[in-house]
């Protein structure tokens, strides 16, 4: 009697190693297939993100070469009003001290850029023409250096970057003498550039066609 009894007992411990064994594949294949889901979102995310930024380099691209003002008419208006509320007193020139005394007014026009009104402190008196080329040329860094970042012109420099640590990543730079700066910008940092831009127009050259 004894004797059966523990071979009862061995028996339901076998079953329930069997059953917990196959709970645990039953849980291992739902892991796995939550997993694929993931990685599949992933990679659709990933796809559509290349797509929009492919897109927007090609809506870019496709403004390059053409007369294209970088204030349109109605914003280069605000613009001259802007710079009447400013100038407090009337001399047809913008001060210093008249932009820091409208420095909410004129962060409110900049923000339409995105750009900050700080950009203009330290630049002493401007007249109209002279505080519109500034701005125009503030969008233009703004825009293109927006530009250059979709397209990974930062990597593209970062992937021929010699040396450096954790701690100084541009160690390799600083420890360059000028020399050797000058022909590391002129020869792998031209190549890496060069065949950057060559990968996005051939892109949107192929996408026109």
């Amino acid at each position: 009697a004894g004797m059966q009894k523990e071979l009862q007992a061995k028996r339901r411990e076998v079953q329930d190693l069997l059953e917990e064994n196959g709970r645990l594949k039953e849980e291992s294949y739902d892991i796995r297939e939550k997993l694929k889901e993931a990685e599949n979102a992933l990679f659709e995310h990933a796809t559509a993100k290349k797509l929009t930024r492919s897109e927007e380099i090609q809506k870019q691209f496709a403004l390059m070469g053409k007369d294209a003002s970088w204030m349109t008419e109605e914003e280069k208006s605000d613009l001259r009003q802007l710079f009447s509320e400013l100038d407090s007193d009337e001399s047809n020139t913008l001060e210093e001290s008249e932009r820091d005394a409208g420095i909410v007014t004129f962060q409110g026009f900049m923000d339409r850029f995105s750009l900050t009104a700080e950009v203009f402190q330290g630049i002493g008196d401007l007249n109209y023409n002279d505080f519109q080329a500034h701005v125009e040329r503030e969008i233009r860094n703004c825009m293109q250096a927006k530009l250059l970042s979709d397209m990974r012109m930062h990597r593209a420099m970062a992937s021929v970057l010699p040396g450096g640590t954790r701690e100084v990543p541009l160690k390799g730079i600083v420890d360059m003498s000028d020399g050797d700066r000058w022909s590391w910008l002129q020869v792998e940092v031209a190549d890496a550039i060069h065949a950057l831009l060559a990968e996005e127009l051939k892109l949107e050259k192929g996408d026109a066609e």
